[in-house]
């Protein structure tokens, strides 16, 4: 490509990033001041600490292939880019994938109640962790509730039916939001808090209670683990020696955790039933990719984790004997780990909530079952307005696009309206380098100026008579949005063309297109409707 304002001016074919810095030259002419909302880096894209888009309304964001509908906020730290959604409470609850929504209604309502009990006990409790690291209140993964942007409506119209059924609601205990947990499959029964989470002391409302039928998957799961490879992964928590045995102590509910013993030629080493699970759902994918998660006899898929839940057993079992071997043992060992459930199982099993609710009860029934009688209140303003939602965080690169108009914040600096685009941020040494969309720099208001370019035409030739110096760009639309723009050009007084080549845009986005010149004076005056096609 070739631009060119009267004989004297021509540029040779600019890069992206030579044109992204012509950008950022844009913004640096028109803030107030003339100050930069950020520094340049060497290739002369924006380095920066945050970057800040708040859609406006009717306007979504997308992030992982997701639609989201609140500001997003991207930070740098000493790990990678931190991603952060601020989102009021009915945007949020709408957004949660814990249960499918063509469930019954009553076990969705349960669910609903659940979630914001959740979601104000994590608020009331502060941050820490990650969250008071990354700058969040509550994280979108399975570690606190599954959150993932805007929900289809017409897909997920019985989920916002029962988020507006229980506008308000919250699980209460002594006047403040319960610690509602929740978990996929009981297994036929929960777990009482303190004999799952040591250290936690006893609390009324999360003690066991029966779950029967339960039409889950993994109401029941077991597979085999050669003796050498269960001593491998009990290696990773310093076990010496040859494995000699494994099994489970079982206490009564309410008493305190289950341990599990482990038995060898130099020590025996006893686990609290949430170590045993952590060690092995951590190491077995690790060090036997192939044998675990196990495979699941009746589908022929993987199990979605190596041990499901606290509630299991580990029996060993002799797999042969070879007495001509010279092992220390005749005897092949193998261990058979047999399990029920499938989460922490502590508080309401939500397949236990949807068989509730199939034979009848109500959501108010369910919770109390599972809640040691604890029934929804509305409770007003225990949620704030709008909180925080950790949606990633340890990026290199985060890909952000808009559909619409977003309000824009560099480093908590202003830099106005940004039409859509795409927005590509790097994590570079513990700064953000910041790749904006071609709509940034872009006026708004500038595709009314714009002439349609015909379909067959490959050089697109702009010609025009400029009253004073200054400096001129060519700016291809697709209806009102930006998808191409030049290099400014700096020109004099007279007649003078600016030359764009349309295969620049590649084969498959060149159609229903228009373009303007956009053109600057060097006293501030503005001629964008003196050019016209060739």
């Amino acid at each position: 490509m070739k631009i060119s304002w009267d004989a004297s001016t021509r540029l040779e074919p600019t890069s992206r990033a030579r044109r992204l810095s012509v950008a950022f030259l844009v913004l640096t002419l028109c803030l107030a001041g003339g100050s930069p909302a950020g520094a340049q880096t060497d290739d002369e894209r924006l380095e920066a600490s945050t970057l800040k888009i708040t859609p406006r309304e009717g306007t979504r964001i997308v992030w992982d292939g997701r639609p989201f509908g609140g500001a997003f906020t991207v930070s740098a730290h000493s790990d990678g880019a931190a991603v952060v959604e601020e989102v009021d409470p009915e945007l949020y609850l709408q957004g949660i994938r814990e249960v499918p929504s063509t469930w019954n209604p009553e076990a969705l309502a349960a669910q609903v109640v659940a979630a914001r009990t959740y979601l104000a006990w994590t608020l009331q409790g502060g941050r820490a962790g990650s969250a008071a690291r990354y700058g969040f209140d509550i994280c979108a993964t399975d570690a606190c509730q599954v959150y993932r942007g805007l929900a289809d409506p017409g897909s997920a119209a019985a989920w916002f039916e029962a988020v507006a059924v229980t506008a308000d609601e919250v699980l209460l205990y002594d006047g403040r939001p319960a610690q509602a947990l929740y978990s996929s499959t009981s297994g036929g029964r929960t777990r009482a808090v303190q004999d799952v989470f040591v250290g936690s002391g006893p609390l009324p409302y999360l003690q066991a209670v029966a779950s029967p039928d339960e039409d889950s998957p993994f109401v029941e799961w077991e597979y085999v683990l050669d003796s050498d490879d269960l001593e491998s992964i009990l290696r990773q928590a310093g076990l010496r020696g040859r494995l000699y045995n494994v099994h489970v102590i079982e206490t009564e509910d309410g008493t305190g955790p289950w341990q599990i013993v482990a038995s060898s030629s130099e020590e025996r080493r006893s686990f609290d039933s949430w170590e045993f699970r952590s060690l092995m759902n951590r190491w077995g994918p690790r060090l036997l990719p192939a044998q675990l998660p196990a495979v699941r006899a009746d589908t022929g898929r993987r199990y979605p984790q190596v041990v499901l839940s606290p509630t299991f057993d580990v029996v060993r079992e002799v797999s042969g004997i070879d007495f001509g071997s010279y092992s220390d043992s005749p005897y092949e060992f193998r261990y058979r780990i047999i399990g029920h459930g499938w989460g922490h199982l502590v508080g309401m099993s939500q397949y236990g909530a949807l068989a509730m609710a199939e034979a009848g009860s109500t959501y108010d029934q369910i919770l109390a079952h599972f809640y040691g009688g604890l029934l929804p209140t509305a409770a007003g303003e225990v949620l704030p307005d709008s909180f925080l939602v950790g949606l990633d965080w340890g990026e290199d690169t985060v890909i952000i696009e808009t559909d619409g108009l977003s309000d824009v914040r560099i480093d908590g600096e202003s830099v106005g309206v940004v039409a859509a685009g795409v927005w590509t941020v790097e994590w570079r040494n513990g700064r953000l380098v910041i790749e904006p969309p071609v709509a940034y720099g872009v006026p708004a208001g500038l595709s009314s100026s714009a002439t349609a370019i015909p379909d067959g035409s490959g050089l697109v030739v702009v010609r025009g008579f400029l009253p004073g110096p200054g400096e001129v760009r060519l700016v291809v639309f697709r209806g009102d949005r930006p998808v191409y723009k030049t290099a400014w050009v700096p020109f004099g007084a007279g007649p003078g063309a600016l030359t764009w080549e349309r295969t620049l845009l590649g084969s498959d986005a060149v159609f229903g297109l228009s373009i303007v010149a956009e053109t600057r004076g060097s006293d501030g005056s503005v001629w964008n409707d003196l050019l016209a096609l060739r």
